[in-house]
């Protein structure tokens, strides 16, 4: 049988805190849903992650890193609020880990209608040049901004970078349009994102936290 049929023996503990209606979508998916839960929550989830692969499903990716963020914030306000929100920032958080899985299920979905990746742009963006980054801060309100001078060989990237802190070099590669660069720093960035033009924006992170970002180049 497919994998997308009926399961047997799920652990009721499976969906504990989950909404009726999403409990029962995923009981439908059968494994493929299942699955996806528990890989993107665990039987009982404690925080929303990326774990769609970003070359086979950008947008999907993207959404991920976007609840990641989200999630990391309100986290935030309960701690700065005592978790004195009345339960709705808790509510908030179990909505983002129902979003997350089903963005998960979505994209194995997606996989097992269509086992083959699409077929790969013809050669990386131009990711080349001098960037200036604006970015979110991932602990405070605010931002700052930061520049990277990047070379490119074919899909790889190399380079430096220097922001408000700290400065070093950078390694990274783009792949079609999507690029991903790490800083050689004390405190390590690693920026994902999307190549449009003289523009790329994306999610970055630092200590395991995630911010947008976005950089317009120069030259």
């Amino acid at each position: 049988m497919g994998g997308f049929g009926k399961a047997a023996a799920e652990p009721p503990e499976l969906y504990n805190g989950l909404s009726a209606a999403f409990a029962e979508r995923l009981r439908d998916a059968g494994c493929g849903g299942q699955r996806a839960l528990r890989e993107a929550c665990g039987c009982v989830q404690k925080q929303a992650v990326v774990n769609i692969d970003p070359h086979r499903h950008g947008n999907l990716a993207t959404a991920q890193e976007y609840i990641v963020a989200a999630y990391q914030k309100i986290d935030q306000a309960q701690q700065a609020n005592s978790s004195h929100l009345g339960g709705h920032a808790a509510g908030a958080k179990t909505a983002l880990l129902q979003a997350d899985a089903e963005l998960r299920a979505a994209a194995d979905f997606a996989n097992a209608n269509d086992p083959q990746p699409p077929p790969e742009p013809q050669g990386p963006a131009n990711a080349s040049g001098y960037w200036t980054i604006y970015a979110t801060n991932v602990d405070q309100p605010g931002g700052s901004t930061k520049t990277v001078k990047i070379e490119q060989t074919g899909g790889q990237l190399t380079g430096h970078f220097k922001g408000p802190n700290q400065s070093g070099g950078i390694e990274g590669f783009v792949n079609g349009n999507h690029t991903e660069f790490s800083t050689k720093t004390r405190d390590v960035l690693n920026f994902r994102g999307e190549v449009d033009g003289d523009t790329m924006s994306g999610m970055y992170g630092v200590h395991g936290q995630h911010a947008p970002w976005h950089a317009v180049r120069s030259d």
